[in-house]
């Protein structure tokens, strides 16, 4: 097995992110990650279009990016999409300028992001049925499963996934008009998420151990731990119980945003859209009755070096979808 030098830049509704890793063995070490609000997202939820403002910082922030790439020796570069760009009208304003970087941009499906996040979380909760859930800025994507230490040829195995259009984004700009939300806002976005979710979760054979990944969780560890600066070692795999959740969201629903921004821990530029995302989570908990969750920092980039790996080894992997990449900067 080979070792493989790998770049991804994975455009979300909210954040855009970098890793550089190497994958070596099946063992990934990670060399850097960054994550930087550029909200795509801003304005999907009532409209079918990107903005030019949120391609412009989007695309100014990958440009960033790039720089950085540009000074490793790399196997493969990724470059990913999520919610915001699935079913946008006019794709192409932030397909076409990445593509002129270099990059060749994959928009991925929720379902295989749903896939990607169990890849990159199970192993870190080896023999145990596991459910994984992102809470995105425009969907949440829900996995169950699990990993087996004692099958080597196929150590996976995935039962469910599905992808919700529920973000923190989403929730954010339909319901919240008042800052801070009122109590009545708050009601009516608790009120359209369950019915998003729907009974989904209840015909589902009992999961005993809650796995979330994304911003919204590691950013109310950091919350809760009054993190400053961020240190990934002390929110990976960290544990919050169900009263903590609801206390953080009082607390954050509590304040104006220029307040929350203030809070030790939470980035700046999330102060906006963490309530939602604070609500979806305590919301899901509820609905699956769920006392505490574990938060993990092997999330989706994870995932994509894992599944890579296995495709340039020609190894059959937990799902069939073939990665684009690029091998070098021009």
């Amino acid at each position: 097995m080979s070792d493989y030098h790998i770049g991804i830049i994975d455009i979300g509704t909210v954040s855009t992110r970098l890793f550089i890793g190497t994958s070596s063995e099946g063992h990934i070490s990670t060399l850097l990650r960054r994550s930087e609000i550029t909200d795509l997202g801003q304005g999907r939820s009532v409209s079918s279009y990107l903005t030019s403002e949120a391609v412009a910082r989007t695309v100014n922030q990958v440009k960033e990016y790039v720089q950085i790439l540009k000074e490793q020796s790399l196997d493969a570069v990724i470059c990913t999409l999520t919610s915001a760009a699935r079913d946008a009208d006019n794709i192409d304003e932030i397909l076409k300028p990445l593509e002129e970087l270099g990059l060749k941009p994959q928009v991925i499906i929720g379902e295989i992001e749903a896939r990607l996040s169990f890849l990159g979380v199970s192993a870190d909760f080896p023999d145990e049925r596991i459910l994984v859930l992102d809470i995105g800025g425009g969907s949440t994507e829900v996995s169950i499963g699990s990993y087996s230490t004692e099958t080597e040829d196929e150590p996976y195995d995935l039962e469910y996934v599905r992808s919700f259009d529920v973000g923190c984004r989403r929730v954010t700009e339909l319901f919240f008009k008042t800052d801070p939300p009122s109590a009545e806002e708050l009601d009516a976005a608790r009120a359209w998420a369950h019915e998003e979710f729907g009974s989904s979760l209840e015909d589902l054979e009992r999961v005993n151990r809650l796995v979330c990944v994304g911003g919204s969780s590691t950013s109310l560890v950091a919350v809760q731990k009054q993190l400053e600066p961020y240190d990934p070692k002390q929110v990976h795999l960290a544990v919050l119980e169900g009263g903590q959740v609801s206390d953080l969201l009082e607390e954050l629903s509590s304040l104006p945003e220029r307040e929350r921004a203030q809070l030790k821990g939470l980035q700046e530029k999330r102060a906006p859209v963490i309530v939602a995302g604070a609500l979806i989570l305590e919301l899901f908990m509820g609905m699956g009755g769920f006392s505490e969750l574990s938060v993990s920092e092997s999330d989706t980039l994870l995932g994509i070096v894992k599944h890579l790996s296995m495709q340039l080894e020609g190894k059959e992997s937990l799902f069939d979808w073939k990665v684009e990449y690029s091998s070098s900067f021009k």
